[in-house]
Order: structure tokens, then sequence, then C-alpha cells
């Protein structure tokens, strides 16, 4: 399929075309980056072909302590819910592509390594839980 085809297909202007690759692009970059083949919950649809605010278990992370996956509001990802999901190695600087993201959880894994410094670019209403990081 062409790309003026996908663009036309799925109503998108350009520009938000580009905005859902970038995401695609960075929530891909960390499935690598973490070992996403080795997660412990795997079944929720992450790297689907399906919208990525899709991806996620269905249940809504302000009801919900066992939310998991990558939550949207509107139409832009707000929440990475990954928290005690068996990530390893290192966070990638690319999350920090995402403008809108408000909550990252993904504490209670086997990251390592500093934090790339892109956090500092996250506003004081951003939520970015990484503790009980052991390997």
């Amino acid at each position: 399929m062409k790309l003026d085809q996908a663009r036309s297909s799925t109503s998108l202007s350009s520009t938000t075309f580009m905005e859902r690759v970038m995401e695609r692009y960075a929530l891909a970059v960390l499935y690598y980056a973490t070992n996403g083949p080795a997660w412990i919950r795997n079944d929720f649809g992450y790297l689907s072909s399906a919208d990525v605010c899709q991806w996620n278990n269905g249940l809504d992370p302000f009801l919900n302590s066992l939310a998991l996956g990558i939550v949207c509001s509107l139409e832009s990802v707000s929440h990475i819910l990954l928290n005690d999901n068996g990530l390893q190695c290192l966070i990638p600087w690319e999350l920090f592509v995402l403008s809108d993201l408000e909550r990252i959880a993904l504490d209670e894994n086997s990251l390592e390594g500093t934090i790339p410094g892109e956090v500092a670019s996250l506003s004081l209403r951003r939520i970015f839980w990484v503790s009980s990081n052991v390997s």
C-alpha cells in the first residue's frame, strides 16, 4: 500500500500520520530495548497491527492498579504502564519523544543503567516511576 493510500484509508492528516508513526517507533524501541519477547505478560496486543491505543489489557488505569500497556488520551499516548512485567536492560531515550506522556510506570522490573537525560524534558505534571528495578 502506498503512503497516500495509507493516509486516506486511515483518514489521518499527514501531520497526524507522522505523529502516529513516531509513537509506534518509540514504543517499538521500548519493546526491543527491554527484551520485549521475554516480558512476563505479553498478551495485550503490544506491537500488534492494532492502534497503539489498544495495546493494553483494557483496564482503566484510574480505577484499577492492574492496568497494563499503553493508554491514550485524545488519541495520543498518555500512559505507559509496564510495571512488574520483566523488562530488562536500559530505558531508551526515544520514549521521551512522546510529548503527551503523563505517566510512565516501569517499576519492579530488571532495568539498569542511567535514566535518560531526556526525562528532564517532562513537565511537572508527569509521573515517572522506576523504583525497585534490580538485575
